[in-house]
């Protein structure tokens, strides 16, 4: 499944609409060309086995939004494009994601994985990865809560952040968060992190 153009979205579900997709795979090139995207309340996405790839400026791998629902399994996810996040909620949505690579390479990527506005992310047996400039790995803010167990996040730009928490939740179990970027910091957390287990590494 290909889109090329501006806001070309690969897979959308709203208005309480469903998307089951499994061995499937979704390559957007494009401004705004989101690979899946779930809008309005009702509405999800499921995903297993998925190969999601978006080229263009902030052109989500994924975007669930308003009260949307996405559940991704054994799915990669890799945008390059500038504020591109590999996986965004927004505006009190919820993300599962499950035994999955998750990466971006562009440059100001406001969270490889992103929660903002009242969202919930919960990660599991995943990879994280950020490779551009000026980005985040984790980012979560405005009331969100993230859940990350047995997983890794690595960011490899310069100036970018492992984490950035803001008004929100994150909880790390068996989780491994580096950053190997020049001027680099592991965390930013202006409220609330909490790791239960053993500090692997921050």
């Amino acid at each position: 499944m290909t889109t090329t153009g501006t806001g070309s979205i690969g897979v959308q579900a709203i208005a309480g609409g469903r998307a089951d997709l499994v061995d499937t795979t979704i390559a957007t090139s494009g401004n705004g060309a989101h690979g899946i995207h779930a809008n309005d309340n009702g509405s999800i996405v499921n995903a297993t086995r998925v190969d999601v790839s978006t080229s263009g400026f902030s052109a989500h791998g994924v975007y669930a939004d308003r009260g949307s629902t996405v559940n991704l399994t054994d799915t990669h996810v890799s945008t390059s494009g500038a504020y591109s996040s590999g996986v965004l909620a927004s505006s009190g949505s919820t993300v599962s994601i499950q035994n999955s690579l998750i990466e971006t390479s562009g440059a100001y990527v406001y969270g490889a994985i992103s929660a903002v506005n009242n969202s919930d992310v919960t990660i599991n047996q995943s990879d994280i990865r950020s490779n551009g400039d000026y980005s985040i790995g984790l980012y979560a803010s405005s009331g969100s809560s993230m859940n990350i167990s047995n997983s890794t996040v690595l960011t490899t730009g310069a100036n970018s952040l492992g984490m950035d928490i803001r008004n929100s939740d994150v909880h790390l179990q068996n989780t491994h968060v580096r950053t190997e970027g020049a001027n680099s910091v592991g965390a930013l957390s202006l409220i609330h992190i909490s790791e239960p287990t053993r500090r692997r590494g921050i």
